[in-house]
């Protein structure tokens, strides 16, 4: 005949707090080193950023693109051929700007972030300005912008803008732009 012995009971309960504390611990090491790995890359990149947004004069970005603008046309430099193409810059650390020529002739000119938002700009008709976009603001769904126009040299407010669902102001401004000029052909 088998005997049954009754079952004693364990008491697990110091065994389950050490695997605990030895589980936070790693946890909170493992936290730590990926703060601090972090940390030490956002300093790497901003230290190669900080050397590579150096500020320039537009007349160094003009020179350092082979350019020159005589009577307020772009021209690669020692030749009559007309430059086409955009000239870019930081304007700060942390504002760079984007000016394009077609023949010569600006066409706009853009300020992005370091990150590459678009800030604002502004739009020409044979090189003179015609329109101006400010910086824009969200409300909801929609993206809010101030719109100024040029008229006869004076720069006239527009008004605030409206766009629903992020398409870029800045691409419906050159497809104005682009309008326009094929309404005066």
């Amino acid at each position: 005949m088998t005997t049954i012995e009754p079952i004693k009971n364990i008491d697990n309960k110091p065994l389950t707090l050490k695997i605990r504390q030895e589980s936070r611990q790693k946890t909170h090491k493992a936290r730590n080193s990926l703060i601090a790995g972090s940390l030490s890359a956002l300093a790497i990149i901003g230290a190669v950023g900080i050397i590579k947004t150096k500020p320039m004069s537009f007349e160094d970005a003009l020179k350092k693109a082979g350019v020159e603008i005589k009577d307020n046309v772009a021209k690669k430099i020692g030749t009559e051929e007309l430059f086409t193409g955009k000239i870019k810059r930081f304007e700060t650390r942390n504002k760079k700007e984007t000016t394009e020529y077609v023949d010569g002739i600006i066409t706009e000119k853009i300020y992005h972030s370091a990150f590459g938002k678009e800030l604002s700009g502004t739009f020409y008709i044979d090189g003179k300005p015609k329109y101006g976009v400010g910086g824009i603001g969200k409300s909801r769904n929609r993206f809010l912008f101030p719109a100024y126009e040029y008229e006869n040299g004076h720069l006239v407010a527009r008004g605030e803008g409206c766009i629903e669902n992020k398409p870029s102001v800045f691409e419906e401004y050159r497809k104005l732009i682009k309008k326009l000029k094929e309404e005066n052909k």
